[in-house]
């Protein structure tokens, strides 16, 4: 079933998680103490929420996460600081909580991130060196810091952003050459970035959005073929231009957003079918459009038309999308 949400075969795995339910449940109520059936439940209980989110049932997702959420702590009741019952229970928390968040209850959201980070960072502190718990700090801290900056809290949101990359320069600390830390440290800066460009320190986050990139430059470096590092790449290249750009150095922001365009037209010829691709693209074209002057600015405006053409002609964008991004380019 773990394997079907993953593969977004959500009703299909809906179906198959509640039979399994349906076996669960009772033996729990069998055998009350057994913490290996409730383990099971829990499993099986935030496995069905993701797929009723996946398909939309948000009502139903929240039901799924919620009753995981009473199960893990019931665990914990049962074996406390049992570090697979926190965990566990970390994740229900967030879970819940991005259902709260996305029903636009964000006080009661940020609540339950708060409890996630706060006993996920009790149980690290028992093993500072822990690694995998480290990561779960890293991603509890994300939500939190987004939803700190959605109630206005900059300085909380800030705090927690920095955290999660000081936290990720630890683990680069450990393994170097891990290039999965590499990765989450460039993921970590853009978000720590993003918290200042939100306040508006454009000089704040172009520096951390610049180190961003060069940890990628070094990444795709590696290994230039590899589809998600170019793809990161281009994203932080995106954040660098638009914050070098609004810090003063149009410039300077117009050669990284192309860049960040050359990153993007490869990833689409290599994958002409993929809508999300060929939207990137043209969301790369549209960024030079909106920052350059001139010939350049004449030669990306008739480039997005084209773009936008092609992909209505070949039944990737709908009349309203085609529409959409006329008006778009239409507009600068």
């Amino acid at each position: 079933a773990g394997a079907l949400v993953n593969g977004g075969d959500y009703a299909e795995a809906e179906t198959l998680l509640e039979q399994a339910l349906e076996i669960s449940r009772p033996i729990v109520a069998e055998n009350p103490e057994a913490v290996v059936f409730r383990n099971d439940v829990v499993s099986s209980l935030d496995r069905l929420g993701a797929a009723r989110f996946g398909m939309g049932d948000v009502e139903g997702a929240m039901a799924a996460f919620q009753e995981s959420l009473d199960a893990s702590r019931l665990l914990i009741e049962l074996e406390p600081g049992e570090p697979v019952h926190v965990r566990n229970l970390v994740i229900a928390l967030n879970k819940v909580a991005s259902v709260h968040h996305a029903l636009g209850d964000v006080g009661r959201a940020l609540e339950l991130y708060e409890e996630a980070l706060a006993r996920i960072t009790a149980l690290s502190a028992t093993d500072p060196t822990n690694a995998d718990w480290l990561l779960d700090r890293v991603a509890s801290l994300n939500p939190v810091s987004a939803t700190r900056l959605d109630v206005g809290d900059l300085e909380g949101a800030t705090s927690a952003a920095d955290e999660a990359v000081a936290i990720v320069r630890t683990l680069v600390g450990f393994d170097p050459a891990n290039t999965g830390y590499q990765r989450s440290l460039a993921i970590a800066l853009n978000r720590s970035g993003d918290v200042r460009f939100a306040n508006r320190s454009y000089a704040e986050a172009f520096a951390l959005f610049e180190e961003s990139v060069a940890v990628m430059r070094g990444l795709v470096g590696l290994d230039p073929a590899n589809p998600l590092w170019r793809d990161d790449l281009a994203v932080s290249l995106d954040r660098a231009a638009a914050a070098r750009g609004l810090a003063g150095d149009v410039e300077g922001a117009v050669a990284e957003f192309e860049e960040a365009y050359a990153l993007a037209a490869g990833l689409a010829a290599e994958a002409p079918g993929d809508l999300d691709r060929q939207t990137q693209l043209l969301t790369a074209i549209y960024k030079i459009a909106l920052w350059a002057s001139g010939d350049r600015r004449a030669a990306a405006i008739a480039e997005g038309e084209a773009t936008i053409a092609r992909l209505e002609a070949s039944s990737g964008f709908s009349p309203a999308n085609a529409a959409y991004w006329r008006q778009l380019f239409a507009g600068i």
